[in-house]
């Protein structure tokens, strides 16, 4: 299923730490094991499709600038900004980041989002002001006492 056989070992491994863990397994725990290795396996399988989308958004959003800039700190800069936005938008509901994506990246109209989503304006319109709202709280640095309280 992995197609690698490190990624199948790992399954099997963490199938066997899942197992430990119930305490007592039937008498015969073939079926109980075959579907903790299942599970695990498609539970690689999905994180490293989430990991190829992150990488594949990274590589569309990457501003162009940045690679072009001689001064190494605003590299790192940019580079942060980027990780940090792209973790927040990770954050956001499927539906709430599509919305945004086609509306804020694309430059849709919301009637053309809608068209595209095959969902009612309205339903655009909220989910896109929803998920601004929920970006701009998870981007808003959040205030710290350094003084004691």
């Amino acid at each position: 299923m992995l197609r690698s056989e490190d990624l199948a070992w790992d399954a099997v491994q963490e199938t066997l730490l899942r197992a430990w863990s119930y305490g007592t397994l039937p008498e015969n725990p073939r079926n109980v094991l075959i579907g903790l290795v299942r599970r695990s396996c498609l539970h690689a399988m999905r994180c490293a499709r989430r990991r190829l989308d992150h990488e594949v958004l990274a590589r569309q959003d990457a501003p162009a600038t940045s690679c072009c800039s001689n001064d190494p700190a605003e590299q790192i800069s940019g580079k942060d900004e980027l990780r940090v936005a792209l973790s927040a938008m990770a954050r956001l509901t499927k539906e709430h980041r599509e919305s945004l994506r086609l509306v804020a990246h694309h430059g849709l109209t919301y009637d053309q989002a809608a068209a595209r989503l095959g969902i009612p304006v309205g339903t655009v319109r909220s989910r896109t002001s929803r998920a601004r709202a929920e970006l701009k709280r998870l981007l808003t640095p959040t205030k710290t006492c350094t003084a004691p309280c």
